[in-house]
């Protein structure tokens, strides 16, 4: 940073970059210690990844982007007892398309994780791929290959070729698979909450306005940004960027990028080091839940139904509220 830039008094103790729950988080915890702070947004809204819209004639919330809370997740937790929030069990059959015909498989995951268990023993880490082609290549794998691999590209939204076999076993075997939950009324109700925790003599909030190039160094950080009505600088002695790391990772030339200076060179190998799969989700609303008539109501309880080789593995009902919605994953 130019000592120029380092002597102008700053206008912020932190600025966030992003608005997400992170972000958010971030700031109602900074206002609480009596911290000023700027959250900057490129979006027009926040909450991120999160993204809850209500159609007109469904009294039910679609979650166009995160929805499940999975496991216990003690803050998440913290955070809907703080709110008033409830949280609705998602349990229910699970169902699998093989041979034709649609087949309850509640056992099978089980079975996974007892495969992935051996992970743990390895000497050293593999790529999920690499694991399944040295340790579950015989003829009486070929359920729990398929899967491995529809849950790590669904569930981690991960690439086998090169997700850590490890760590896929350690999330799978750990607390994040016990249980799954929904909370009552939709994730935007939290992010609601987070937005009304925020102090406003203490925080300026900026939406559509898009990070260009964090100056840092000397005690100090220096943001030039973009908003509606063209660019703008602020000045705080912190920065916290909760963007998703694919927006720290591309070359500095490129639009999306996040420019910093000096270059973040001793965090790149990090940076690289991690992922962000891509999803697509459909939310799909019918007239009536048709399911829940197939074999004379065998599969009314389903909650989670896969397809292996098409083109959306995965598809779930709203389970424990019936209404007519699949959502395709």
């Amino acid at each position: 940073m130019s000592p120029a830039a380092r002597a102008a008094a700053p206008d912020f103790d932190v600025a966030i970059i992003g608005a997400g729950a992170s972000g958010l988080c971030a700031a109602v915890e900074l206002c609480r210690h009596g911290r000023t702070v700027v959250l900057l947004e490129a979006r027009e809204r926040i909450g991120g990844r999160i993204c809850t819209q209500w159609a007109p004639d469904l009294p039910y919330p679609l979650e166009l982007g995160a929805e499940f809370i999975h496991g216990g997740a003690p803050l998440t937790a913290a955070l809907m007892r703080a709110a008033g929030m409830a949280a609705v069990d998602t349990a229910g059959v699970r169902v699998t398309r093989r041979d034709g015909g649609l087949k309850a498989r509640d056992g099978e995951f089980a079975d996974v994780r007892g495969l992935l268990r051996q992970a743990a023993l390895l000497p050293q880490d593999l790529s999920v791929e690499q694991f399944l082609s040295r340790h579950a290549a015989g003829p009486g794998f070929e359920s729990a290959r398929s899967n491995v691999l529809m849950m790590v590209e669904g569930f981690d939204a991960a690439d086998p070729r090169r997700a850590s076999v490890q760590a896929i076993a350690r999330e799978w075997n750990g607390a994040s698979m016990a249980g799954q939950s929904r909370p009552l009324g939709g994730y935007q109700a939290l992010i609601a909450y987070l937005a009304g925790a925020l102090e406003p003599a203490r925080t300026r909030l900026m939406l559509a306005t898009r990070a260009e190039v964090v100056e840092w160094g000397g005690g100090a950080v220096r943001i030039d940004a973009r908003g509606a009505a063209g660019p703008v600088t602020f000045r705080a002695r912190r920065a916290v960027l909760t963007v998703p790391v694919n927006l720290l990772q591309p070359p500095a030339h490129e639009p999306a990028a996040v420019r910093f200076e000096p270059a973040l060179t001793d965090k790149r190998a990090a940076l690289e080091g991690i992922a962000l799969g891509p999803v697509i989700k459909v939310v799909l609303q019918f007239r009536r839940a048709f399911w829940e008539q197939l074999e004379h109501g065998r599969f009314a309880d389903a909650g989670f139904m896969h397809v292996p080789q098409a083109p959306f593995p995965t598809l779930w009902t709203a389970l424990a509220f019936r209404v007519p919605l699949l959502t395709a994953w």
